[in-house]
């Protein structure tokens, strides 16, 4: 349970205007040590700001309270400390502090993206890496088909460049064609009225 509590490396929050406030300003020495230390005490061992007498013992020896009673007398007419049965209650504490179902959860979470972490490093990939290389693979593939790959390639119906070159080359064979049929026309009108071809060596006048 000791090396759980050391993992989660609490820090205990304390008002800046502690040595001022009316409620401490007046303490003793002894008293103002004692509350301090009840409250590191508390944020260390996640107790909520409640102390039993058994811990209230152990935190003035750490810091050399020789009167316990005399001192815990004089936190209580502060109404820094509130006794309850069996132990003692330092005031407002979760008011500055989280309480243990929070630092448990916080830690919770931190462990859980810490071994998230060491595990992408262990296998040489890193969130950002893997991101990366997806998201530009990704983007580079699908915006070249719909903006570069696509763009190049025309419509074979609709491009007006193509249809021109086509109409372009197919005039000269319709012309032909043409003119290949009204040769035959004058041919055969003329064979019919007796003239004779004004090329003897060809069949038609085509």
């Amino acid at each position: 349970m000791q090396d759980a509590r050391a993992a989660l490396m609490v820090w205990a929050r304390i008002d800046d205007g502690y040595f001022t406030h009316h409620k401490t300003a007046a303490l003793s020495k002894d008293a103002k040590l004692l509350d301090l230390a009840g409250i590191t005490f508390s944020a260390r061992e996640l107790r909520d700001g409640k102390l039993t007498d058994r811990d209230v013992r152990i935190v003035a020896a750490e810091v050399d309270v020789v009167d316990l009673s005399a001192t815990l007398d004089e936190l209580r007419l502060a109404r820094r400390w509130v006794r309850f049965d069996g132990g003692w209650e330092i005031h407002d504490y979760l008011e500055y502090n989280p309480s243990r179902e929070q630092v448990i959860a916080e830690k919770a979470g931190s462990a859980k993206r810490m071994r998230g972490l060491r595990q992408r490093q262990r296998y040489g990939v890193t969130a950002p890496v893997t991101n990366g290389v997806t998201n530009g693979v990704s983007h580079g593939v699908s915006h070249g088909v719909s903006h570069g790959v696509g763009s190049e390639v025309p419509d074979p119906v609709n491009d007006p460049v193509k249809a021109a070159a086509a109409a372009a080359a197919a005039t000269p064979a319709r012309t032909h064609a043409r003119t290949h049929e009204t040769r035959s026309d004058v041919a055969a009108v003329m064979t019919a009225a007796g003239i004779e071809s004004p090329h003897p060596g060809r069949s038609t006048w085509a």
